[in-house]
């Protein structure tokens, strides 16, 4: 077919190449847009202990490493009528957190026994669940009280390995009657890396020397070797007491003996200061619970919030009240909310009327960093 007068003519070619570029801009768009993701909750599963037509509350929190949009929550079970919520259909931020308050009313005319229902929590990019159980007996007692403590920020970590904390390398210490030119290293070693130093040594190794004279070195302006020292290496242990949260170490040359006109001198090849440690950093908070706390105790609530600095992966948790373990698993990523009223074997905790402790300990390699960590005790008055 002829071409029109006065219309321009198409290029086949360009059109489909443009219509190309079109569609794999809208493909990469969806490559690289992020899909939503489920919504996270730490906890699997909520404990009550409750007389017939009291009401309880207690909360937990919504996190996802994405946004996440109208979050819908739901109950469910033998005990669904029994759950509200303080706020539902809500968003998320990525990296954010929302606490969602739980208030579970029981009825007046119920009967003592073991009720079970569950709560979902539902987004765009899935679904997590935890089961809320409630024991109904009349003899529970009064009415619950609540006292929280404060444990503030800390950190939580177990350590093995040998560091080493300075080095140089192709250096020359010597020594004459007129000069002097040592070499030195510094290191400074945490509180933390302190508390389970096992042993330090400094390390050199020895490329030549001349043998006029010793050759010594001090850590922290004390003596720790002197004597002559042929090419290889060299390992000279430090004591554990002598090690500080600064350190210096010093290496130089004796001066020669009757060879009053010359030097001496030792080339390294290198000199390095190591560390080695092995042990754990807990956290231990005491805290006082009175007569009527002790005695009338009906659980604890722990929450805090992970910080960024925490090294993963993380290792199981070990948690205890006084001596007893009521935790002991791999803890959340974001966030600790949970609850606990007996040690982990089901036994009765053993709490003092006065000072008690709470620890966290790893038994292996860990950093856990936390902050803002809230031990509520929850009593019958």
């Amino acid at each position: 077919m002829a071409d029109l007068p006065g219309i321009p003519k198409v290029d086949e070619f360009a059109f489909v190449l443009l219509a190309g570029v079109f569609l794999i801009g809208i493909l990469a768009f969806a490559w690289t847009t992020p899909s939503e993701g489920a919504p996270l909750v730490a906890d699997t599963s909520f404990s009550l202990l409750m007389k017939p037509g009291e009401t309880e509350t207690f909360s937990f929190v919504v996190a996802g490493r994405t946004k996440l949009t109208a979050v819908n929550l739901t109950s469910g079970g033998e005990m669904a009528s029994w759950i509200k919520f303080n706020k539902n259909d809500f968003d998320v931020d990525v990296d954010s957190q929302s606490t969602v308050t739980v208030t579970v009313r029981a009825p007046l005319n119920i009967t003592n026994g073991l009720y079970l229902g569950r709560v979902t929590i539902t987004g765009s990019g899935g679904a997590d669940t935890f089961s809320i159980n409630v024991e109904i007996s009349d003899q529970t007692g009064n009415k619950t009280s609540r006292k929280a403590l404060n444990l503030g920020d800390f950190t939580v970590s177990y350590a093995k390995g040998t560091d080493t904390l300075d080095s140089e390398r192709d250096v020359q210490v010597s020594a004459g009657y007129m000069s002097s030119h040592p070499v030195t290293l510094t290191a400074s070693i945490s509180e933390e890396k302190l508390d389970i130093a096992t042993a330090a040594s400094v390390e050199l190794v020895v490329g030549g020397t001349n043998g006029a004279g010793n050759l010594i070195v001090l850590f922290n302006d004390n003596e720790v070797y002197n004597g002559a020292a042929g090419e290889g290496g060299l390992s000279i242990p430090v004591a554990k007491s002598a090690l500080k949260e600064s350190n210096v170490v010093t290496i130089k040359a004796a001066a020669p003996g009757l060879a009053f006109w010359s030097s001496t001198t030792y080339d390294l090849q290198s000199a390095k200061l190591t560390l080695s440690y092995d042990g754990e950093s807990p956290y231990m908070f005491d805290f006082v619970m009175s007569a009527d706390q002790a005695s009338n105790f009906k659980r604890f609530a722990l929450f805090y919030s992970v910080n960024d600095d925490t090294v993963s992966p993380v290792p199981e948790l070990k948690i205890k009240i006084n001596n007893q373990i009521v935790y002991w698993k791999v803890p959340p990523l974001a966030y600790m909310d949970t609850t606990f009223k007996e040690d982990m074997f089901g036994n009765e905790l053993n709490l003092e009327d006065g000072e008690n402790t709470i620890t966290f300990s790893f038994d292996r390699n860990a950093y856990y960093s936390v902050s803002d960590a809230t031990l509520t005790i929850e009593y019958y008055e």
